[in-house]
């Protein structure tokens, strides 16, 4: 197997930009995560006072 010679630092420059590369990638997946569980909630909290205030109304 042959060797690859890189220029000084060309090496540690690329191992940098992979780890940025995933941390930007791994916060934005991080967000849209969130966001999905608040839209989860926001939908469970507006179906439960839908009904609860049909129910609310239905009994006057």
């Amino acid at each position: 197997m042959a060797t690859v010679a890189y220029p000084k630092g060309a090496l540690m420059g690329i191992v940098i930009l992979l780890v940025i590369l995933a941390l930007v990638v791994g916060g934005i997946g991080l967000v849209i995560e969130g966001l999905q569980l608040l839209l989860i909630v926001a939908l469970v909290l507006f179906i439960a006072s839908f009904v609860l205030g049909r129910r609310g109304r239905t009994k006057r």
